[in-house]
């Protein structure tokens, strides 16, 4: 829930809660959502431990995607004899829109770290912890 759904001016420390509460009910898109919301409000600079709760976010939403997509992958191949032309035309659709959405979700991470996160980063560690992302 971003704060204009809210219809309240957050703080930077309310939006870090609001994602770390969201971290911990492992609602992973909201965490995202506040720290974009941050970068957006208060400059693309982030302390650790929200670079920390962005990384989270978007390794384990790309683990999610991986595993669904593996679990479909292993049911086609299990499931390739005894499947109908329409299950397997509908598992391959799934297993599509799967790669869509990972594609998305790297693209949309990519797109942060060139344009917004790199280009504000300091030289050291932070640097180097979003080249590592």
């Amino acid at each position: 829930m971003s704060s204009s759904q809210m219809n309240v001016t957050l703080s930077r420390l309310d939006r870090l809660y609001l994602a770390k509460v969201a971290d911990q009910a492992e609602r992973y898109e909201d965490v995202i959502i506040q720290l974009k919301d941050i970068i957006n409000t208060c400059g693309a600079q982030l302390t650790i431990d929200e670079r920390n709760l962005l990384s989270i976010a978007y390794k384990n939403l790309t683990a999610n995607l991986r595993s669904s997509w593996r679990t479909i992958d292993t049911l086609q191949k299990r499931e390739a004899l005894s499947s109908t032309r329409q299950q397997v035309k509908l598992m391959r659709v799934e297993k599509e829109l799967i790669e869509k959405d990972i594609d998305a979700l790297c693209r949309d991470v990519v797109g942060l770290l060139e344009r917004t996160l790199m280009p504000a980063a300091n030289d050291g560690e932070e640097k180097v912890f979003y080249s590592k992302m």
